[in-house]
């Protein structure tokens, strides 16, 4: 027999997204720091936000890509986009930002992962 699958209506959706992780930030290890940095989670309307202003980018699009990913564990931006926060970053070391972006860029499906890390990252965050 098989098993139903649940139908969402648009009120268990946003309850389902709500209660579960699927918007949280994620840790990115540092390992040169032995620490970890968050790395932002976008909505769907945050990620169209995100490609416009990125697109607007010349010359510092690592350092504006790091003020955006990176966050507390609360989700809270480390970083402004003012001239003095963007400066701070461009003088961090690559493997810091590099860590943090590749994380960011993962777990809002900026790159293509393979259907198997798709399922895995679904039931993580669920």
């Amino acid at each position: 027999m098989a098993t139903k699958t649940k139908a969402y209506n648009k009120s268990l959706l946003l309850a389902a997204v709500a209660k579960s992780k699927l918007l949280s930030p994620e840790a990115a290890d540092i390992e040169e720091l032995g620490g970890v940095i968050y790395a932002r989670r976008m909505s769907v309307g945050e990620r169209e936000e995100y490609f416009e202003a990125m697109k607007k980018v010349e010359g510092t699009g690592n350092a504006e890509a790091f003020v955006r990913a990176a966050v507390d564990e609360n989700g809270e931006a480390l970083f402004d986009d003012s001239d003095e926060d963007l400066e701070i970053v461009k003088s961090l070391p690559p493997s810091i930002t590099q860590a943090v972006l590749a994380k960011f860029n993962e777990i809002n499906h900026l790159v293509r992962l393979s259907p198997k890390q798709d399922e895995e990252d679904i039931k993580k965050n669920s």
